[in-house]
């Protein structure tokens, strides 16, 4: 299953002044996509505007991320199991709203162990059983 999104590209839009209790920062994108924006969020931390850059940015983080696991010649065959390549296929997962509804997930490819009455042994469920993206 995945999730569909507001196309890309999300920009930042910061209020002018200082930080504050009522202050806002707003992610939007084209008008026409979402007309109400995609997210508005409190402007009074240090981090706010980082995150929110980080939130505007997923568009194109997602399509990175798919564009690189899907070209054979950047992900050789031996390749499946390095940490980068595991946590990219997870990232994905996540943004599209994919996990195991048994141990919790995101990568169909890894079985992890689950625990119950004692017992421990692979994740069976059907998840699993999909293809790595």
């Amino acid at each position: 299953m995945t999730t569909e999104h507001t196309p890309g590209p999300w920009r930042v839009i910061a209020p002018r002044g200082d930080r504050g209790e009522d202050a806002e920062l707003r992610i939007d994108a084209d008008p026409e996509a979402a007309p109400y924006g995609i997210a508005t969020m409190n402007y009074s931390g240090v981090d706010d505007l980082a995150n929110a850059r980080l939130i505007a940015a997923a568009p194109e983080l997602l399509a990175a991320l798919r564009g690189i696991l899907a070209e054979p010649m950047l992900i050789p065959p031996q390749a499946p199991d390095l940490p980068a390549v595991v946590a990219a296929r997870a990232a994905i997962a996540k943004a599209e709203g994919r996990h195991c509804p048994r141990c919790g997930s995101p990568d169909p490819a890894r079985h992890p162990a689950v625990q119950f009455e004692g017992e421990v042994s692979i994740c069976p469920d059907p998840f699993h059983a999909e293809s790595p993206e």
